[in-house]
């Protein structure tokens, strides 16, 4: 399973907790301790352009 599933997974589960999509997508483009200060979305091997 590639990041990019892992991804669309995540955020298909914050759906049905009803987590707001805002407050994911905050949440992949925070840098995190776990993943040595990269964010989340840095795993995905076509990131959306930064603006």
């Amino acid at each position: 399973m590639g990041p990019g599933v892992v991804v669309v997974l995540l955020f298909a589960r914050a759906l049905e907790l009803k987590i707001a999509h805002n407050y994911f997508g905050a949440l992949t483009v925070t840098s995190s301790q776990v993943l040595g200060g990269q964010r989340p979305v840095d795993a995905l091997s076509d990131p959306a352009p930064h603006s």
